[in-house]
């Protein structure tokens, strides 16, 4: 192993480990590490600098001001208020639509934002009925993580993924979002098993949520409106931009540009506030970190790991792909896809000259593989995603009450072992089972 490699991957454990103890601010700790790599010559400046994807950075800073100016409308608190006076003061049946509206939130929304949103609603409901918020809010992150892996804008690894492995919106449609629904469904069926006769309202108190007036929570009608037509709008260009020969981020850039325009209430001032800075500075440094170790030979020696474990086959690789970033992904966050998407690229190449398989046909499943395993498997651990991590904080600051990192394990690892089963059957029956019969003849 040369000094370089060394080197790169000893800042990149280190800056991570920095990171999840909470030691440094994530942004400084990643752009920190960069600037060292590029000041010791591990990578120059101007690879470094070329390695920041600017898609994926223009497209979450975009969604940002969207989202921003939708919740300022009170559409959000609308829709937890509707779906909690729709199960009418049941409470497994509200932690069940809680989960899916969370999920199809976060599928079309920044999962963070969402769970921001949601929460507090949440939290007042179960107030009000007498019943512990913990285990709703649990069950809502974990539905927002799961539901942002079903399309390209929905969780941060699904956007660097897309770019990096040019893949469209309607790529993650077709391919990521059934397996999504089919794993949605199997927690509904666990919640209903697992908490129903955990809890019990009294009838007078259900009596309360038949007087919910959902419209209440509406605070910018005309906002509102106008907020929902762009957004159709940028949706309908997600899904036909192949067509239109531009990109996602363009897509999203021209609406949230169009509806700052037309919301003359909303200053621009106040609205760039809604952005999540330190994430968009912590992928910068993450990019340029990588990027050294890519540079340094890292990458490689990690993609011939993981080929030897494959067998050199393409369901072997999929599944160590899967398995391997689900597994990594709770300790180093769901960011550190960054990483892995130049280990994916070398073992397409790998395993297609072992195969005898045409890259182009390795390379969409071998990412799809990816793609779940670095979203799905963020649900483990406190650490492996940006939604838990804000989740976990919302808990400690209004409940005043701790969730170890061990004990939040108990309930994570076993859906994120569900989810990733779920998930290896389905790309088994989708994508390995017809490359097994593939024939270049």
């Amino acid at each position: 192993m040369s000094w370089q490699q060394t080197v790169s991957i000893v800042v990149f454990v280190v800056t991570m480990a920095a990171i999840i103890t909470g030691k440094v601010n994530k942004a400084v700790a990643t752009v920190f590490a960069a600037a060292i790599l590029i000041d010791i010559g591990v990578v120059n400046v101007h690879t470094a600098f070329d390695a920041i994807d600017k898609e994926v950075l223009f497209l979450m800073v975009s969604m940002m001001l969207l989202v921003g100016i939708l919740s300022k409308t009170g559409f959000f608190q609308w829709i937890a208020l509707s779906l909690i006076k729709f199960s009418s003061g049941e409470p497994v049946r509200i932690m069940i639509l809680i989960a899916l509206g969370t999920a199809a939130l976060s599928a079309f929304l920044d999962n963070v934002t969402t769970v921001l949103l949601i929460s507090p609603v949440v939290l007042m409901t179960c107030e009000g009925l007498g019943v512990p918020a913990i285990p709703f809010l649990i069950v809502e992150v974990f539905a927002a993580n799961v539901g942002g892996t079903a399309t390209l804008i929905g969780d941060p690894p699904n956007m660097i993924i897309g770019s990096a492995a040019k893949l469209s919106f309607n790529d993650f449609i077709a391919n990521t979002a059934p397996v999504v629904i089919i794993i949605l469904l199997v927690g509904l069926v666990a919640i209903r098993f697992l908490f129903k006769r955990k809890f019990h309202v009294p009838r007078e108190k259900r009596a309360a949520i038949k007087s919910i007036e959902p419209k209440s929570a509406i605070v910018a009608p005309l906002a509102l409106e106008k907020s929902l037509i762009v957004f159709a709008l940028v949706i309908v260009g997600f899904l036909i931009h192949d067509k239109l020969h531009i990109t996602p981020a363009v897509v999203a850039l021209t609406g949230a540009s169009l509806l700052i325009i037309i919301c003359r209430n909303v200053k621009f001032e106040e609205v760039v506030n809604e952005i999540d800075w330190a994430t968009i500075f912590f992928l910068v440094g993450l990019f340029m970190v990588v990027s050294g170790m890519e540079h340094a030979g890292v990458m490689h020696g990690a993609a011939k790991v993981l080929f030897r474990l494959s067998g050199g086959k393409p369901l072997g690789a999929m599944m160590s792909i899967l398995w391997f970033s689900g597994a990594i992904v709770g300790v180093l966050t769901s960011a550190s896809v960054a990483a892995m998407v130049p280990i994916v690229k070398e073992l397409v190449a790998f395993v297609a000259s072992h195969s005898g398989i045409p890259q182009a046909l390795l390379w969409k499943p071998f990412f799809w593989s990816l793609s779940l395993g670095a979203c799905l498997g963020g649900n483990s651990t406190i650490f492996g995603t940006t939604a838990t991590i804000v989740m976990i904080g919302f808990i400690e600051r209004t409940l005043n009450v701790k969730i170890s990192f061990v004990k939040f394990m108990k309930y994570g690892v076993p859906t994120v072992l569900v989810s990733l089963a779920i998930s290896s059957i389905y790309i088994i029956l989708r994508y390995a089972i017809p490359l097994a019969n593939y024939s270049p003849h």
